[in-house]
């Protein structure tokens, strides 16, 4: 069995992820006001047909964890911290997350900004399609349309 390169789709993510917070970071009226991004990222949807990559969501969820903790202008909400608000409130997100449930999901953890995002396996192919809300308002920032 193919099993898809997920290291260079992680490369990849992180890449637009990465851009993406640091044109944040760089603009005055966030630059200016301490501590910088606090950033809750999501478990990841599986949008492909075929059940058994279901836990690759999670691992999706934990890498981008681990490389985004290392961007010195960014706080990340604890995964776990994520996951017991998550189910206290009974919010179940299944990658379909809107303007409202990212502000709710956002304010409930304490985050300025969420990252949710979906992955569809095609062989040996892989793509992650990945979106980040602002809390205040809702706006998707990543990626613009």
């Amino acid at each position: 069995m193919n099993r898809p390169r997920c290291n260079r789709a992680r490369r990849l993510l992180w890449l637009g992820v990465a851009t993406t917070v640091t044109l944040l970071a760089a603009k005055p009226s966030l630059a200016a006001s301490p501590p910088t991004l606090r950033i809750a990222v999501l478990e990841f949807a599986n949008a492909s047909s075929d059940a058994g990559l279901q836990s690759l969501g999670k691992g999706l969820q934990s890498m981008l964890t681990t490389d985004l903790s290392k961007v010195a202008a960014l706080s990340l909400i604890e995964r776990g911290r994520l996951q017991a608000i998550l189910a206290e409130q009974k919010l179940g997100v299944s990658g379909k997350v809107d303007k409202k449930t990212a502000a709710r999901i956002g304010k409930l953890v304490g985050a300025s900004h969420l990252l949710a995002g979906t992955y569809t396996v095609h062989g040996a192919k892989m793509r992650l399609d990945a979106r980040l809300f602002a809390v205040q308002g809702g706006a998707v920032l990543l990626p613009k349309r």
